[in-house]
């Protein structure tokens, strides 16, 4: 079920260097739907040479020196903000997102 209510936040990671991260403000249980459809989402494919540094975190890396990126940085969907860590809390299903552990 998704759900209406705002259940997250995007605000300064406490870890240093980090940037902006994606926030719970309640407790999602493992396997629960986070959000509504991420996927399509505006992107395009860019050389690691034209991605300002400041915005590199908010890329993947894809291949031979390639980067998906968000069409526009100034505009970014809140899926660029999510699983940035080695250790992800949350996993994609197909084009959802849904909590991996609580």
């Amino acid at each position: 079920m998704i759900k209406n209510t705002p259940e997250y936040i995007l605000k300064p990671s406490l870890i240093f260097n980090a940037g902006v991260g994606c926030f719970a403000l309640t407790h999602v249980p493992a396997g629960e739907r986070l959000v509504g459809d991420v996927v399509p989402f505006s992107t395009k494919q860019l050389l690691e040479s034209e991605i300002p540094d400041s915005y590199l975190k908010y890329c993947v890396f894809l291949e031979n020196g390639l980067y998906l990126a968000p069409s526009n940085f100034l505009a970014m969907s809140v899926f660029w903000y999510v699983n940035h860590s080695k250790t992800p809390n949350v996993e994609f299903m197909g084009n959802k997102l849904f909590a991996k552990h609580d």
